[in-house]
């Protein structure tokens, strides 16, 4: 878990309301998704969108689970974003 969540987790645990309270206070993000940037933004690991990414790292799983490596989905789309294949 990353430290601010597991920091939240122990806020909310400790005071439900005025956690929920923060929470619903912080602004709504709101942009354009990933997948609706324009190609060639000058980061070619930014131009992946979601279905590329799950198929390559969904592909490199089952090449690495016939070489006999166990790796999991989230090692592959970390290995994939790291370096664009």
């Amino acid at each position: 878990m990353k430290p601010a969540r597991d920091q939240y987790i122990t806020m909310h645990q400790a005071d439900p309301a005025g956690v929920e309270a923060l929470i619903g206070a912080m602004p709504k993000i709101k942009g354009e998704m990933l997948t609706d940037l324009p190609p060639g933004n000058g980061d070619s690991n930014l131009a992946l969108n979601a279905q590329e990414l799950s198929a390559k790292a969904t592909a490199l799983v089952a090449k690495q689970a016939e070489a006999g490596i166990e790796m999991s989905i989230t090692e592959a789309v970390q290995a994939v974003q790291e370096d664009g294949a």
